[in-house]
């Protein structure tokens, strides 16, 4: 597969103006990119933010008006990807969908719709696997993040389905470090 290119808020498009998915332009601009580009696969994940563990214990922070503008503004986002997704499905095409195991956003009627309408694969892996680290005070290590995966590709699903070698096998082979204090900031990367 050749590699595309990534669409969200830390890139920017041609003309220099952010891929925020707040603003309307574009959103629209994203979606007839997908439309005309008809790319092979799409891989789209939204922010872990709102649907977090960690965001629930925080959220005696907001009041109860922002905390619906946040869930709003997410479940904006959750439909935007599914939308994308959708149209990979009516054409054929693939998708994967990235999601912390734990978060919240599984549960949602948009997800459970798009599993059935792409008859998807739920795959769950840990980023360990992949080689994916934090660093914290100068000291790194490989983050076990449990991680869904969801997907309309098979293929792509059975390479994907891979758990931490240490649970395994039962043995040590590598430890992690743990996903606090910034250290979730970095794993969006």
């Amino acid at each position: 597969l050749k590699a595309g290119v990534a669409r969200d808020y830390t890139t920017f498009d041609e003309d220099g103006e952010r891929w925020d998915f707040n603003n309307e332009k574009m959103r629209i601009k994203a979606k007839k990119e997908v439309m005309e580009n008809k790319q092979e696969f799409i891989i789209g994940s939204v922010m872990c933010t709102d649907w977090s563990i960690m965001q629930n214990v925080n959220r005696k922070h907001f009041t109860d008006a922002q905390w619906k503008e946040r869930m709003d503004n997410a479940r904006s986002h959750l439909e935007f990807i599914c939308e994308h997704y959708r149209l990979q499905i009516e054409g054929g095409r693939y998708f994967v969908h990235e999601h912390p195991t734990t978060a919240s956003s599984w549960a949602e009627a948009v997800i459970q719709k798009t599993m059935g309408a792409a008859n998807a694969w739920v795959v769950r892996t840990n980023m360990c696997r992949f080689g994916m680290t934090t660093e914290k005070k100068g000291h790194s290590g490989l983050a076990y993040k449990p991680t869904d995966l969801m997907t309309n590709s098979i293929c792509v699903a059975d390479q994907l389905d891979r758990r931490c070698l240490n649970m395994i096998t039962g043995k040590q082979d590598h430890s992690h470090a743990q996903l606090d204090g910034g250290r979730p900031k970095q794993a969006q990367c």
